[in-house]
This record gives C-alpha cells, sequence and structure tokens, in this order.
C-alpha cells in the first residue's frame, strides 16, 4: 500500500536550472525522482513541490510531496536518499502525511530572503547566494517603500508574463529590510508568491534605495506599469514555508 510522505529539501540553487523538470536540463525535481526511482527498484516516483523556483534560486526548507511503496522508516529514507543525492542538495526531513494533502494548496505561508552585498568585495564563499552591487542602498528610505507593499494588494505591476497565472492578488503579511555588516537582508513573508514575484518587488526597493524611484511613487497604480528591474535569481533563498 501506497503511502504519502512530506520531504523538505535543502539545495544549492546554481547547479539547478529551477525546481521543475524540464527536459535535457538538471532540475531539483528531475534529481530527487531519479533518487527516489532507486530506492523503489526503477521504479517512478512523481515529486510535486510546493513552490516554483527559477533557476539559481536556492532553498533552505522546499517542501515535496512523494507516494511511495516504501519499505523503510522515515529516518532510514532520509538517510539512504541524503547518499544516493549528490552534494549541492540534501533531505533535511521526512515525514509521513494523510492523503488529503497537498504541499501548495495547504500551505499557510511562504518566507523568501534577499540578500545583497555592498562589500568592496564579497568573499568567494558568500558571493553565490548573494548579489553584489556597488553603489550604497539608502536603507531608511528602502523601508518606507517596503511598508507601502505590505497588505493585501494587486501585485499585477510586480509580475512578469510568463507565469500561468492570471491573479496577481495576495497579502503580504510583512517586508524586512535589515543591514548587517555589508549585507543587506530583504525578507518578504507572504501568502502565496506569484512568478518573479520577489525578484521584481526587490528590483522596486532597490531602485528606491538608489533614488532612481521617487519617494512619493505609488506602487501599484495602473500608470505605473509593471517593474522593469528584475534582480539576479543568485541572492534569492527560500527560508520555509508554514502549513
Amino acid at each position: 500500500m501506497k503511502k504519502k510522505y512530506l520531504l523538505i529539501l535543502e539545495f544549492a540553487g546554481t547547479g539547478f536550472s529551477g525546481s521543475q523538470k524540464q527536459p535535457g536540463r538538471r532540475t531539483v525535481q528531475g534529481t530527487v525522482e531519479d533518487a527516489l526511482a532507486k530506492l523503489e527498484g526503477g521504479r517512478p516516483v512523481p515529486v510535486r513541490f510546493s513552490s516554483r523556483l527559477d533557476a539559481g534560486v536556492h532553498a533552505e526548507k522546499l517542501p515535496g510531496l512523494f507516494e511511495s511503496h516504501c519499505r523503510f522508516g522515515c529516518r532510514d529514507l532520509k538517510r539512504r536518499l541524503n547518499l544516493i543525492l549528490p552534494e549541492d542538495i540534501k533531505v533535511v526531513s521526512i515525514r509521513s502525511v494523510h492523503d488529503g494533502f497537498d504541499p501548495r494548496r495547504d500551505a499557510k505561508w511562504k518566507r523568501y530572503a534577499y540578500r545583497i552585498s555592498s562589500l568592496e568585495k564579497p568573499s568567494p564563499a558568500a558571493s553565490s547566494r548573494c548579489w553584489w552591487i556597488k553603489r550604497p542602498l539608502d536603507v531608511r528610505t528602502m523601508r518606507l517603500a517596503a511598508a507601502k507593499l505590505s497588505g493585501i494588494h494587486d501585485f499585477n505591476n510586480f509580475v512578469s508574463t510568463g507565469g500561468g497565472s492570471t491573479c496577481s492578488v495576495t497579502e503580504l503579511y510583512r517586508i524586512s529590510v535589515s543591514a548587517r555588516k555589508g549585507l543587506l537582508t530583504i525578507v518578504f513573508k507572504g501568502r502565496n508568491f506569484y512568478y518573479k514575484m520577489v525578484r521584481n518587488l526587490t528590483g522596486y526597493l532597490v531602485e528606491t534605495g538608489l533614488g532612481r524611484i521617487p519617494k512619493d511613487d505609488e506602487p501599484f497604480s495602473s500608470s505605473r506599469g509593471r517593474q522593469k528591474f528584475t534582480v539576479p535569481a543568485c541572492g534569492l533563498t527560500l527560508e520555509k514555508v508554514g502549513y
């Protein structure tokens, strides 16, 4: 009898062409499904994730759901998967879930962090997990702009085309902007996020911090149009999904 399992993944997105399987490309889904198939004697084991991540985006806790005839306990299954998976992806935890569980629909919130280095030169170890910007940012102005973005809004101006969704209304519970020792971190916590929404919102805050957007700008005005500057994927990390 098949059981449903929820696994939580951590990975460095640099070596993946996104989370979803694509023909001829190395993806998180393809890598995990290949590892699960080895434990199932070659039988395919589809995995569904709570979020679709772009190429280069990292994750600390990405939930994924799969069904298996697995004869191992969750702890043993986690150990065996981690022995098979490559070094840039890790199973953080595995637990069994009820039949009706859906990793996307049942999510109550998601939290992303975008990291920007303003050092003269970031360390090589950190450079793959942040975006290096060579001009100083006005953090206070960015915090004021972030306050305008929180709440329930139509985020159409910050959703890139190509995501497949016709709806762009959602709620951002919180946006925080913090700076410490040359590292600026913007944290977004919300109900759900649309295609490239976090990277476009970050681009808006960066342009505000550089003085390119006036302080009285109305971000959701239809006359404003779509955000044209999207920050690179390298600085974005999915931190956690809450259920």
